[in-house]
């Protein structure tokens, strides 16, 4: 607006230059998409990675309870037999406990990971919406009723301001 320009409160003055900042926001939408593509594989990964332990505890617990119906039926077999068959069934119990403590540790693991990607989408998010509110504003509206005046001040910027108040 011109300066001696009669204004209303509320009314638009002019817009500083937002091309700094333009440039800024597009940086931080192209680092929000990486971080979401960082959050989308992380959580393919650790689906993959917890259903394939989860699978590995299955079948163990079936070998568990072929090797224990194997013990189980070797009673009349030679000692040496029904020794061999209990080995295989405490082994077959020492892994299932194995993968079903590794389980655990990968849940918590995966848990701890989606966090860290969770995160960083967040703090993405909240600095593109740091200079999206930064760019608006660079949108000047009058604070109140009166006549726009400019004026520079000593390292020669340009400031505007009203006759009846003065306002930046």
């Amino acid at each position: 607006i011109d300066e001696g320009t009669v204004v209303r409160k509320g009314q638009y003055v002019g817009r500083l230059d937002v091309s700094p900042v333009m440039s800024k926001i597009q940086a931080a939408q192209i680092e929000l998409q990486q971080e979401q593509s960082k959050f989308t594989q992380t959580q393919l990964d650790t689906t993959l990675q917890m259903k394939t332990a989860i699978n590995d505890t299955i079948n163990l617990r079936y070998t568990l309870k072929q090797k224990k119906n194997e013990f189980d039926q070797s009673e009349f077999e030679p000692p040496a037999v029904q020794d061999q068959n209990r080995i295989e069934f405490e082994k077959a119990q020492r892994a299932l406990d194995q993968a079903k403590e590794n389980l655990l540790i990968k849940k918590k693991q995966n848990v701890a990971k989606m966090r860290d990607v969770g995160a960083a989408v967040r703090k993405q998010e909240i600095e593109l919406e740091g200079l999206q509110k930064l760019a608006s504003e660079f949108t000047i509206i009058a604070p109140e009723d009166g006549m726009l005046i400019y004026h520079k001040n000593w390292n020669g910027s340009v400031k505007t301001g009203s006759q009846i108040r003065s306002w930046d």
